[in-house]
């Protein structure tokens, strides 16, 4: 569940921060008036960082868009959809994308999109002209009505007699996760954990729910019915059109991922909220004791087998 990486972290607007130094071959370290070729960067404005923050970005930081509910809590003439706006706010992109990895909010791009985009602005944030409007990344979903089908039909919350499904040691380790993990890496961490549960798998309609899916379906659940249906629908829609997952469907489908992450991070926290949220109903209250082991924890079950 790679959507919620930075759902541990509390959204961070850093102040103004010091850019690093250039680090080109260049004296002119002005940040306009340059190109990609007179600075010898790696990339530029149009083959790179124009749509990098096109896809990364202007879904939140764009003059375009207005009031919270828009711009998904962006501040108001904080925008990245010109040069102009770029180059002002370019030690903050610089700190927030670059350095500690918190926006895009919910991740995104590679680390080595994120180098690439960092000496983009070392080199003084070059670019053939000022009115570039760079292509839209590939990727990127389109405004398409929502899809039809059982992909898109509305995410129903696991009953309640096939929970719990989780261990309650299990959630402390997820909560861990978050406290070893709070720039990167409590997405895997998190997953470790619910794959290494062990209780015994239930059923709903023949389909067995074990640790992992119990918290990915109460997930889908919450997001669907608390805002985010279409985002939802597009995300297993684009998934299961290129056959359920692997590389080639992350790629295929990462607009719609990103899209579905922005919309839970905005709109439904609770949704990836392991305590106080839908979630938190797969984990039991404590783990089970097994008789005459001193208060040792069972390495199965999650007090109980409901649902098998």
């Amino acid at each position: 569940m790679p959507w919620s990486r930075n759902a541990w972290l509390p959204l961070a607007l850093l102040s103004f921060a010091a850019a690093t130094a250039v680090a080109c071959d260049s004296d002119d370290d002005s940040p306009s008036g340059n190109t990609s070729e007179t600075l010898s960067c790696e990339v530029g404005y149009e083959d790179f960082a124009g749509p990098f923050v096109l896809n990364w970005c202007v879904g939140c930081h764009s003059s375009a868009l207005v009031g919270e509910s828009e711009r998904k809590k962006a501040p108001d003439g904080v925008d990245f959809d010109t040069l102009e706006g770029l180059r002002q706010w370019a030690p903050n992109i610089r700190v927030n994308v670059v350095e500690f990895e918190i926006m895009p909010p919910l991740g995104g791009p590679s680390r080595e999109e994120r180098d690439l985009f960092g000496k983009w602005i070392d080199c003084g944030m070059p670019a053939a002209n000022e009115g570039f409007d760079p292509p839209k990344p590939a990727g990127m979903p389109d405004d398409l009505p929502v899809p039809m089908g059982t992909c898109a039909m509305e995410r129903q919350f696991l009953p309640a007699d096939v929970m719990p499904r989780c261990k309650a040691s299990t959630r402390d380790c997820v909560i861990q996760c978050a406290v070893d993990n709070p720039d990167y890496g409590a997405d895997a961490c998190r997953d470790a954990c619910l794959a290494a549960d062990g209780t015994p798998a239930g059923s709903v309609l023949g389909f067995p729910v074990d640790c992992p899916n119990c918290t990915l379906a109460q997930l889908l659940a919450c997001a669907d019915q608390g805002g985010c249906h279409d985002e939802t629908a597009h995300f297993l829609c684009c998934l299961e059109d290129c056959g359920g997952g692997g590389d080639a469907c992350n790629q295929q489908c990462a607009g719609e991922l990103q899209a579905f992450g922005l919309c839970v991070y905005y709109s439904a926290p609770q949704c990836v909220d392991y305590v106080d949220g839908p979630i938190g109903e797969c984990f039991a209250e404590a783990d089970p004791v097994i008789p005459g082991a001193g208060g040792a924890s069972s390495s199965g079950g999650a007090g109980g087998t409901g649902g098998s």
